[in-house]
């Protein structure tokens, strides 16, 4: 299994996502680091976080999934 450092995640985020807002990233560069992935690489780790985190904090999804059940 693998484990990401802080340093690693934001180093990636920052080059591959530059637009990320600090505030998001370092939500995101904490779910990453604090986790053991495996069968995942850096890339495939910051872009299930960053989805989850963008559907769950920045939309309405958990309204629109409790209004649907």
């Amino acid at each position: 299994m693998a484990r990401y450092t802080a340093k690693d995640v934001e180093d990636f985020m920052k080059e591959k996502m530059p637009g990320c807002p600090r505030k998001h990233r370092e939500k995101i560069v904490r779910r990453v680091s604090t986790r053991k992935w495996q069968g995942c690489t850096l890339g495939n780790a910051v872009g299930i976080c960053s989805h989850n985190y963008i559907r769950h904090r920045l939309t309405d999804y958990e309204t629109w999934l409790n209004r649907h059940k």
